[in-house]
C-alpha cells in the first residue's frame, strides 16, 4: 500500500469547544492590538480658507494610496488567489473534467440502480449497511466483548481489538454475505439478505441474521453469561426516527424503530428472536456519524455508575435521528432483524414481507443464497480440477471478502495548497468537488477507503465476478477525474473515512499520480469487445471462443487464431448455446491434421461426448489437452438425431490442438466472460467505452504532460522530497512501492523504469479502444506510435555515448533493469545530537560521496517490470538472465514467493527514517507476485529457447505462493498484507483482502494478456 504505509492512526484533534457562558468559541478570543494613541498640539481650528486645492488635492490622493497599500498587505490571501499563476492552476485541480459522466449512462440507471441501493458498504465497521447515497439511513452492529476482567464496545474494525478472525466466508456484491466473526468467547455469524418484493419502497427490503454462538472450549453448566448487542439505525439526512416505548415494555412486540424518507417512503425495523431476550433503547440527536462508538460507551458508562446496570437508558432526545437497541441474550441464540420499505404506501403488504424476512423462510433463503455462491464460484473460476477443497476454501473466504468490502462513500477530497499559501481561516487546503465514490478498499482495519493503483488489481478479480458491478466502480473512479486529468490517488470522503486516516495522510498533491492499474482491467473488456466485433458479434451470434467448452476456452490465446482463421459463425439456436453453456468448435472437433474446409452439424450427443472425452488426464498447466477422436463423435453423431445445434463454418486453416492446449485467452476473460453477454450487454460495454475514452484520455495525457522526463518517452514519478535529510533514500509514495530504492538524490533526471512499462500498458490500451471504436485521428495514431517506441526493445536496451556513457535500464551483464538517475551508494543514517534546552539524538541522512548520474543497482520488482509486460522477445538472452536472477535465492526466490529486493541489495531490510521499518524492502506482495507469474506463465506459451524453464519456474512459483497464503490463512483466519520472506508469515495489516485476493487468479490460472496489437 501507499500512503497510510505502516503508521498507527491516530485520533483526530477535536474542534474548540463552545463557552456555554457567552456562546462564543475559544477561537473567536482573539487579543485585541492596542490603540496606538498619537498626542499633538492643540493648533486651534482648521482655517480651510488658507489650504490650497492643490494641498487638498495631494492630500486626497496619499489617503487613498495609504487605504490601497493596507488593504492589498491585509487581504494578501485574497489577492494572491486572483493573481498566482499557482493559484489559478489549483482553480483546475478543484475543477471536473468537462466530459459527460460516466455515472449518468443509461446502463447504471433504472433496475441496475435500484438493485445496488443497500448494501453492506459500510467496510470499517464490523458490520454495517447503508444504501447508495450522500446523506443514507445508515445501519450497524456493536457489542460488548470481555477480555481480562474489563468491558470492550466492538463497532468499527481494528487489529488492536484482536479478534480471533473476522470476515465475510460468502459474499457476492448485491444481495447475499455471510461473515465469520470470532471475539475470544463469542462466536457469530452475521448473515445479510436484500430483497425486492411487492410492496417494497425504493431498493426493496432487507435481513440481518445473527447466530451467536459460545467459543469457549469449556462451558459450565448453568453459568450462562449474558451477551449484549447493540443495533443501531441513524438518518445522516437528520429525519427524526421513532420508537414507542410500550412496546418495549411487553417484551414481546417486533417492531424496534420506524421513520419516514424521500427516497424509500415510510420504514420499520422489526425483530424476532426464538428465544427471550431483553431489550432497551436510547435516541440521540447528532450529526457525526462518526463518533457513535463514543456516544454509545459513554452513555453505557454513565448508567452503570448511576444504576449499576450495562444497559442503555430507554430514553430518547427529542428529534433523535439516531435509535440504538441493546439486545441481551443468553448463548446460543438466533436473531433475525428485518427492514421493510414503502410502509406508508398503499398494499405495502408489510406483514407478508416480514414473515419472508425472518425465521423458516429466511433460512432456506439464506441456503439457498449460499449454494447459488458456491456453484458460481466454482463455475466461473474452473477451479475444481485445480486445487484441493481447502484451497478453494482459502480462495472463496478471499473472494467473499472482497466483495463485502466494497464501499460507497460521499464526500471532498482534501488539495494541498502551494507552498507557502494557506487560507484566510488557516486551512492549507483547498476541497475537491463533492463527489460519490463506490469501491472495494485494500483492508477493512487499516485502509477502508479508496486506493487508486490498488483497483485495478481489485477489479481484475470483480470484473471476471460480475461485469456490471465492476463497470460501475470503474465508472465513479473515471468520474472524479479533474479538468487536468487527474484523480487523486487516495479517496478520503467523508468524515467516517476521515477519522481512520493519520493526519499527515490526508492532504492529495496534484502533482503526484499512482499506477493507473484500472488501464488493466479496461484493456481485457476493450480487447473483447474488439473480438466481438472482429468475429460477427450481434444479434442472434457468438463470437468463436464462445462455442469451445471450459476445458480448452481457458487456453487459447485469440491474437493467435487471428492468423490461423477467417470464418464466420451463425448459430441457429442461440438460447440451446445457453442452455449447454457451450458449443463445440468445428476444428477442435476434426483434430490435428484434418481439413476444415467444410461445414459439420454438431449434435447434442456429440458434445457430450467430446465433454466426457475430455475428462483425460490434465496437463502440467491444468488445460486439458487430449485431442478428441473424430469416429468416436461421428459414431454419437449417427445415434442422437434428436436435438442439435446447427454450426456453420468457413475455415481456411485448422487450429490444431497443440494450439489450443498451449495459449491463453486471458485478454477477454479479464473480469468479464464471454459466456455471459447478450447483445444488449455488447451495446452497453461499447457506450461504456465511449465514454470512458474521452476521460482515459485525460488521465493519459496527464501523465504523459506531467511524468514525462528530460528525453523522449521516459518517465519519472514526481513527489521525492529532494531535500530531505530524515530518510536514507526519498520515498517514492507515488509509485505505489513506497519506499523500494530510487536514484539517492531525486532530480529531473530520473528516468523510472516503472513508469516506463505503466505508460506502456496504458497506451496499448487506449489504442485498443481506438481501434475497436474506428476512431481514426492523430490522437488514436500518437497511441499506436507510442506503443511502438515503448516496447521497442532495441531502445529500451540502448546505451549512447553523450558526455558520459549512459544506459537507457539495462545492465546487460546481469540481464537486470534498473532505474536511472544520481545516485550514489555511499549514504547512511547518523545518530546526531541536538541540544534545544535537552540534549536529543536523531537520525541525520548523511553523503559520503557526489552522487553520478548512473543506473540505482538495487533488484527487486522493478527490475522485473520489462519482463512482467512481456516486452522481452522470448528468444532475447536477456529473457534467460531474468530466468536467472528470479530463481536465484540469493537475490529474489524464496519458498514462499519472491522478495521485493534483493538480498544483495545495499537497502534490503533496512529502516529508511526513524520510524519507518522496511516495506517494499524484502517482504513478499502478492500483487506483484502475480503480475510475475503472469508473465512466466505467458513466456511458458511463447516458443523459444526458455520455454521449459519459465514452465517449471512458473509452476513452483505458483505452488509456492498458494500453499503460503493459504497456510497463513488457516493458521491465523486472515489474508495478510505482505509475507515474511524468510519465514512466510504474514505480516503489515489484516485482513487485506485487496490485492493479496489475486491467489484466486493464481489458483485458477487466469491472467491478462501480454500480447499488444501492433506487436
Amino acid at each position: 500500500m501507499s500512503g497510510g504505509s505502516r503508521r498507527t492512526a491516530r485520533n483526530r484533534g477535536r474542534p474548540p469547544t463552545i463557552d456555554a457562558s457567552d456562546g462564543k468559541s475559544h477561537r473567536d478570543s482573539r487579543p485585541v492590538d492596542a490603540v496606538r494613541k498619537v498626542r499633538s498640539r492643540d493648533h486651534g481650528p482648521i482655517r480651510l480658507m488658507d489650504v490650497s486645492l492643490k494641498t487638498l488635492l495631494w492630500l486626497g490622493f496619499g489617503f487613498l494610496a495609504f487605504i490601497s497599500v493596507f488593504l492589498l498587505i491585509s487581504n494578501h490571501h485574497w489577492e494572491s488567489w486572483h493573481e498566482s499563476p499557482a493559484l489559478m492552476r489549483l482553480r483546475r485541480v478543484v475543477t471536473p473534467l468537462q466530459a459527460s459522466k460516466m455515472m449518468d449512462l443509461a446502463q447504471f440507471q433504472g433496475e441496475h440502480k435500484e438493485s445496488l441501493y443497500w448494501g453492506t458498504y459500510r467496510p470499517h465497521v464490523y458490520f454495517g449497511i447503508r444504501a447508495r447515497t450522500p446523506q443514507s439511513l445508515i445501519a450497524g452492529l456493536m457489542w460488548i466483548s470481555m477480555r481480562n476482567g474489563q468491558y470492550f464496545l466492538r463497532h468499527v474494525c481494528q487489529d488492536s481489538d484482536d479478534l480471533s478472525t473476522y470476515g465475510w466466508k460468502d459474499h457476492n456484491g448485491r444481495s447475499y454475505g455471510r461473515q465469520l466473526i470470532v471475539d475470544h468467547g463469542l462466536s457469530f455469524t452475521t448473515s445479510f439478505l436484500k430483497e425486492k418484493k411487492e410492496g417494497s419502497g425504493f431498493g426493496g427490503d432487507w435481513a440481518v441474521r445473527l447466530d451467536l454462538q459460545n467459543a469457549k472450549s469449556i462451558v459450565h453448566e448453568g453459568n450462562e453469561e449474558t451477551t449484549h448487542l447493540f443495533f443501531y439505525i441513524a438518518d445522516e439526512e437528520g429525519n427524526s426516527l421513532n420508537v414507542k416505548k410500550q412496546l418495549f415494555e411487553t417484551r414481546d412486540a417486533t417492531l424496534l424503530a420506524f421513520g419516514t424518507r424521500n427516497d424509500i417512503g415510510g420504514w420499520e425495523l422489526h425483530l424476532d428472536s426464538q428465544r427471550h431476550v431483553d431489550t432497551h433503547f436510547s435516541g440521540f440527536r447528532t450529526h457525526h456519524m462518526h463518533n457513535l462508538t463514543e456516544l454509545v460507551q459513554g452513555t453505557l458508562a454513565f448508567q452503570a455508575r448511576r444504576t449499576g446496570e450495562l444497559q442503555l437508558s430507554d430514553t430518547i432526545e427529542e428529534s433523535s435521528n439516531v435509535v440504538v437497541i441493546q439486545i441481551s441474550t443468553v448463548l446460543p441464540a438466533k436473531l433475525d432483524i428485518a427492514f421493510v420499505s414503502g410502509t406508508n404506501m398503499e398494499g405495502s403488504l408489510v406483514d407478508q414481507r416480514l414473515h419472508s424476512l425472518t425465521g423458516d423462510i429466511l433460512s432456506t433463503r439464506l441456503d439457498e443464497k449460499q449454494k447459488e455462491f458456491e456453484d458460481k464460484y466454482l463455475r466461473y473460476f474452473k477451479l475444481k480440477d485445480k486445487v484441493d477443497s481447502e484451497l478453494m476454501a482459502v480462495g472463496r473466504a478471499a473472494l467473499g471478502n472482497l466483495l463485502g468490502g466494497i464501499g460507497y462513500f460521499y464526500g471532498q477530497s482534501k488539495i494541498a495548497l502551494p507552498e507557502g499559501y494557506t487560507q484566510k481561516n488557516g486551512d492549507k487546503f483547498i476541497s475537491y468537488w463533492p463527489a460519490a465514490l463506490f469501491t472495494a478498499v485494500p483492508s477493512r482495519s487499516f485502509f477502508p477507503r479508496g486506493f487508486l493503483w490498488d483497483e485495478g488489481f481489485h477489479q481484475m478479480i470483480i470484473g471476471r465476478w460480475d461485469a456490471d458491478l465492476s463497470m460501475d466502480i470503474i465508472g465513479h473512479w473515471l468520474d472524479l477525474i479533474n479538468a487536468d486529468g487527474w484523480i487523486p490517488r487516495e479517496q478520503i470522503l467523508g468524515a467516517e473515512a476521515l477519522s481512520k486516516v493519520p493526519e499527515e495522510f490526508v492532504l492529495q498533491y496534484s502533482t503526484n499520480g499512482n499506477p493507473p492499474t484500472l488501464f488493466l482491467v479496461i484493456r481485457g473488456a476493450a480487447e473483447w469487445q474488439r473480438k466481438w466485433v472482429q468475429y460477427g458479434g450481434g444479434e442472434g451470434r457468438v463470437p468463436l471462443w464462445c462455442q469451445l467448452p471450459p476445458c480448452l476456452a481457458a487456453g487459447v490465446n485469440m491474437d493467435e487464431v487471428d492468423t490461423k482463421i477467417d470464418g464466420e459463425v451463425e448459430l441457429t439456436n442461440v438460447q440451446k448455446r445457453h442452455e449447454r453453456g457451450w458449443l463445440m468448435r468445428g476444428e477442435a472437433v476434426l483434430g490435428g491434421g484434418a481439413s476444415a474446409n467444410k461445414g459439420l452439424l454438431l449434435q447434442q450427443g456429440a458434445l457430450e461426448a467430446v465433454e466426457s472425452y475430455h475428462q483425460g488426464k490434465q496437463c502440467r498447466h491444468g488445460i486439458q489437452r487430449r485431442t478428441p477422436n473424430v469416429s468416436l463423435l461421428q459414431e454419437k453423431e449417427r445415434k442422437n438425431k434428436s436435438v442439435f445445434v446447427q454450426t456453420v463454418l468457413s475455415v481456411k486453416t485448422f487450429i490444431s490442438g497443440c494450439l489450443i492446449a498451449n495459449n491463453l485467452l486471458t485478454d477477454l476473460l479479464n473480469g468479464i466472460r464471454s459466456s455471459k453477454f447478450s447483445p444488449q450487454e455488447t451495446d452497453e460495454i461499447t457506450d461504456f467505452l465511449k465514454r470512458a475514452y474521452v476521460r482515459l484520455n485525460a488521465w493519459f495525457q496527464w501523465f504523459n504532460s506531467t511524468q514525462s522526463g528530460n528525453d523522449v518517452n521516459t518517465f519519472y514519478w514526481h513527489g521525492r522530497d529532494n531535500a530531505t535529510t530524515k530518510e536514507l533514500n526519498p520515498k517514492t509514495l507515488t509509485s505505489g512501492l513506497d519506499d523500494y530504492p530510487r536514484a539517492s538524490h531525486p532530480t529531473d533526471e530520473e528516468r523510472h523504469l516503472d513508469l516506463r512499462c505503466w505508460m506502456l500498458l496504458s497506451a496499448d490500451c487506449m489504442h485498443s479502444i481506438a481501434e475497436l471504436l474506428k476512431m481514426e485521428n492523430d490522437v488514436t495514431e500518437d497511441y499506436h506510435t507510442m506503443v511502438k517506441q515503448l516496447s521497442d526493445f532495441e531502445k529500451l536496451n540502448q546505451v549512447w555515448l553523450s558526455f558520459v556513457c549512459e544506459q537507457m535500464h539495462l545492465d546487460d551483464v546481469s540481464g537486470a533493469y534498473y532505474d536511472f538517475g544520481y545516485h550514489t551508494e555511499k549514504v547512511r543514517l547518523r545518530w546526531h545530537e541536538r541540544n534545544q534546552g535537552t540534549v536529543q539524538k536523531e537520525l541525520i541522512r548523511e553523503t559520503l560521496e557526489k552522487p553520478q548520474l548512473k543506473l540505482v543497482p538495487h533488484l527487486g520488482y522493478v527490475s522485473l517490470f520489462p519482463f512482467m509486460m512481456g516486452i522481452i522477445p522470448p528468444e532475447s538472452p536477456v529473457l534467460e538472465k531474468q530466468l536467472r536472477l528470479i530463481s536465484n535465492r540469493s537475490t529474489l526466490w524464496t519458498e514462499y514467493g519472491l522478495r521485493s529486493l534483493s538480498r544483495t541489495s545495499s537497502l534490503y531490510m533496512k529502516r529508511n527514517t526513524e520510524h519507518d521499518p522496511p516495506y517494499w524492502r524484502g517482504p513478499i506482495w502478492i500483487n506483484m507476485n502475480y503480475m510475475i507469474l503472469s508473465a512466466l506463465h505467458h513466456y511458458s506459451q511463447e516458443d523459444g529457447p526458455f520455454k521449459v524453464t519459465a514452465g517449471t519456474l512458473y509452476q513452483d512459483l505458483r505452488s509456492n505462493l498458494i500453499s503460503n497464503i493459504a497456510r497463513n490463512y488457516h493458521k491465523t483466519g486472515f489474508l495478510w498484507e505482505q509475507y515474511d520472506q524468510q519465514t512466510g508469515k504474514g505480516k503489515g495489516q489484516r485482513p487485506f483482502t485487496g490485492w493479496t485476493s489475486l491467489v484466486i487468479l493464481m489458483m485458477s490460472e487466469s491472467y491478462p494478456s501480454l500480447q499488444r496489437r501492433n506487436s
